[in-house]
């Protein structure tokens, strides 16, 4: 049973920034320029004023964290502002009712198991003790799913961070019972203990979720646009070669769809995520230090390697056609399925292999043909 706590002392902080040096520095190569290598602490600004919460397993080792700041602390600064549009909920409630969740983690063998649901609860009560309405955070598109479970919404488009790539805003709006019920958000036992917001300003903060979500599960609509990609032409690096629709259903269950704009850096060289992407429709560029090596159209994978292996993106990836939509998956996803459906794991790792040795034998052949016929594994 996990011990989950705002940390009291200067030592437990300590700890805290030493346990993302392990995190980030360490496991994933990021924030490198930024830790302090000789106390071996990953430390930035938002971290004056803010509150850090811990979790601890049953043998007192720290496990999980994430760093919660109030709308109106000074040190909140620009960033804040353009990723979250923090003046946008700041004209309906005060900057004081507005928290700002960040830097959440946990170990290793934590990641795709309860810990996280639990703390993003803890944090919940802790909201309400200090009268919040508003709870912002973002997060890798594979853990939409995740955070939608839990009453989270989608309300912007997403964008590329230089450490962790493709990163999804998401809003908590703690008053909206009525959402919590109908989506039957595992914070709705806890969120109805709150006193209910004005009605005006609750319609105000409602109409800032757009009607259609930049960020959404698939549909059969999506499927239909894959399958049609697949039957034309030569489509064996799908990932769902073979498949049946019920299989599919099944690998992209906890999947979700990310609308994309000209210009989005959907991967960039040197990151170390793991997200799988499948084209559902549009074009995208792969390049290598500025340079076209390959493109990708609906049915392409993009990712494979970091996905398979965790290693370092080889390429950059931009989107480069209008009406581009991608699906995100999570290497844990096949984690997971591999418990639940071990044969149907192994059709999709089948397939991996395929496109990936596709991909190879293309590049071999890349002087004898044209950058479009290339995509290469980013």
């Amino acid at each position: 049973m996990a011990e989950i706590y705002m940390t009291k002392t200067d030592e437990e902080r300590a700890e805290v920034f030493r346990f993302r040096y392990e995190i980030y520095v360490e496991e994933l190569h990021i924030f490198d320029k930024d830790a302090d290598h000789e106390t071996r602490q990953q430390i930035d600004i938002h971290d004056d004023g803010a509150h850090l919460m811990v979790a601890r397993d049953s043998s007192g080792e720290l496990v999980g964290t994430l760093r919660a700041n109030f709308g109106h602390c000074p040190s909140n600064g620009p960033e804040f502002e353009e990723t979250y549009d923090l003046s946008r909920f700041c004209e309906v409630v005060s900057p004081e009712r507005v928290l700002i969740i960040s830097r959440f983690m946990v170990t290793y063998n934590h990641r795709g198991k309860s810990l996280a649901g639990k703390m993003v609860m803890r944090i919940a009560q802790f909201a309400l003790q200090h009268g919040i309405e508003v709870a912002l955070l973002d997060c890798q598109p594979h853990l939409v799913g995740l955070y939608q479970r839990l009453g989270f919404q989608t309300y912007k488009r997403a964008y590329n961070d230089p450490n962790f790539g493709v990163m999804v805003p998401m809003v908590l709006f703690l008053s909206d019972l009525e959402h919590h019920r109908a989506t039957r958000s595992m914070l709705a036992p806890i969120l109805a203990e709150n006193e209910p917001l004005a009605a005006e300003s609750m319609a105000a903060l409602r109409a800032m979720i757009p009607a259609m979500p930049p960020a959404r599960g698939t549909t059969a609509e999506d499927l239909a646009s894959l399958r049609t990609a697949m039957t034309e032409g030569s489509r064996s690096s799908s990932l769902f070669r073979d498949l049946e629709e019920d299989e599919i259903g099944n690998v992209l269950g906890t999947s979700f769809l990310l609308e994309c704009e000209l210009g989005d850096h959907l991967i960039a060289k040197g990151q170390t995520t793991r997200t799988l992407y499948l084209v559902v429709a549009g074009r995208l560029e792969v390049r290598v230090n500025g340079k076209r090596i390959g493109t990708a159209r609906a049915g392409d994978l993009l990712g494979e390697v970091s996905f398979l292996i965790a290693a370092p993106r080889c390429a950059d990836v931009v989107v480069t056609g209008y009406g581009t939509r991608v699906i995100a998956m999570c290497h844990k996803l096949f984690d997971n399925l591999m418990e639940t459906d071990p044969l149907l794991a192994a059709r999709c790792f089948r397939n991996l292999s395929r496109g990936l040795c596709w991909k190879l034998a293309r590049r071999r052949a890349l002087p004898a043909r044209t950058e479009e016929q290339a995509v290469p594994a980013a």
